[in-house]
């Protein structure tokens, strides 16, 4: 259906069949449909556009070309993730002629105002290695509390590790520990590879090998590389346990 009336110039018919196309893995197709609705106008086929034009997906990886789509519908107002998009363009210099902190600060302090827990997570980033601000580890400290509150995961582990280290907040393993913990829960690695260190450790808990074996694993399995070491790590200590446990057999005479 999307496809007829897209034929017959339909511009929403033509956005959607071009997202059909991408969830068929016609990227070609896509690519020609999206920027059709894209020519005229149609803002969500722009930013699909520049996705793909990002990936190289369809057609060829232009940076350039993608930034100035995102900026165009960035500058419109009305869609969240292209402006975001657009901020780390700026912030990373992807597709532009240059870094533009400053800017990029303003939209993303725009987009926390509006409650983005992405673009506080990255606000929270700046002002913790003072990119296009004032190094504030406190601030930093209050965005990544922010998007912990709204389940970011890695938000949440970071404000873990900040009271891990007492940067920005006074130094609190048990508090470190329940930030970890619940980052954990949602399926981040690296504060899973944290939680198994504690357990090593006794970093505010019990030492508990096994637990600590547990949470290397989950790591690994996430693909944290530290994780991985630390769990070949634990095999090695564990095996060398072994061997010096076993009695030593005395030679025949």
């Amino acid at each position: 259906m999307h496809r007829s009336l897209a034929q017959l110039g339909v511009l929403r018919a033509q956005y959607f069949y071009g997202c059909d196309c991408l969830t068929r893995e016609d990227p070609e197709e896509a690519i020609d449909y999206l920027t059709l609705a894209a020519r005229r106008g149609h803002d969500l086929a722009r930013f699909n556009l520049a996705l793909c034009q990002l990936r190289g997906l369809g057609t060829r990886r232009h940076v350039r070309l993608a930034a100035e789509n995102m900026r165009q519908v960035a500058f419109r107002g009305s869609h969240l993730r292209a402006r975001l998009t657009w901020a780390l363009c700026l912030l990373y210099g992807q597709g532009v002629p240059g870094h533009d902190f400053k800017e990029a600060v303003r939209l993303l302090t725009e987009l926390a105002g509006e409650g983005d827990m992405d673009a506080t997570w990255y606000l929270a980033h700046c002002a913790l290695n003072g990119t296009g601000m004032e190094r504030d580890p406190t601030a930093a400290a209050r965005h990544f509390n922010t998007a912990a509150k709204m389940l970011h995961p890695q938000a949440t582990y970071n404000l873990g590790w900040m009271y891990a280290h007492g940067l920005g907040v006074p130094c609190n393993w048990t508090k470190a520990i329940h930030f970890y913990t619940q980052a954990a829960e949602r399926g981040f690695a690296q504060a899973q590879n944290n939680l198994g260190l504690c357990y090593a450790f006794g970093h505010a808990v019990d030492v508990n090998t096994t637990r600590a074996k547990e949470f290397f694993e989950l790591s690994a399995d996430g693909g944290c590389i530290e994780g991985e070491h630390n769990l070949a790590l634990w095999h090695k200590i564990a095996t060398d346990r072994r061997k010096h446990s076993q009695p030593k057999q005395r030679a025949e005479i």
